[in-house]
């Protein structure tokens, strides 16, 4: 559903995928480097923490925003319940801590967290 290049390892790149996964793939190799069980239901954006390198948000249908930390996958580093499904997450530049997220459906605000 989604892709994100990282901001400063050009070869890597996350993808959502419909199976609720998060995965890392590198493209030098074509070999997925990470891979999280994220979701219940469509994971449905990405984004790399700008400053982070190894942070990434995820968001889905399932209403929640989970920080993965590649070091330790197995469950995220925070997360957030929201109020509908996540289309999109977004990092907020030079906030460190605050993300953005959307839906597509039925809200149709921008919050920050």
């Amino acid at each position: 559903r989604d892709v994100s290049f990282h901001p400063q390892f050009p070869s890597l790149f996350g993808v959502s995928q419909d199976s609720g996964l998060v995965q890392v793939w590198d493209s030098r190799t074509g070999t997925c480097t990470r891979q999280m069980n994220a979701h219940q239901g469509l994971a449905l954006g990405i984004d790399w923490h700008p400053v982070d390198v190894n942070t990434l948000a995820s968001g889905g249908r399932d209403r929640m925003i989970y920080v993965w930390e590649l070091s330790n996958t197995a469950r995220p580093q925070s997360s957030v319940q929201t109020i509908n499904s996540v289309s999109r997450v977004k990092w907020r530049p030079r906030m460190r801590n605050h993300i953005a997220s959307s839906a597509t459906v039925v809200d149709k605000e921008i919050h920050v967290w």
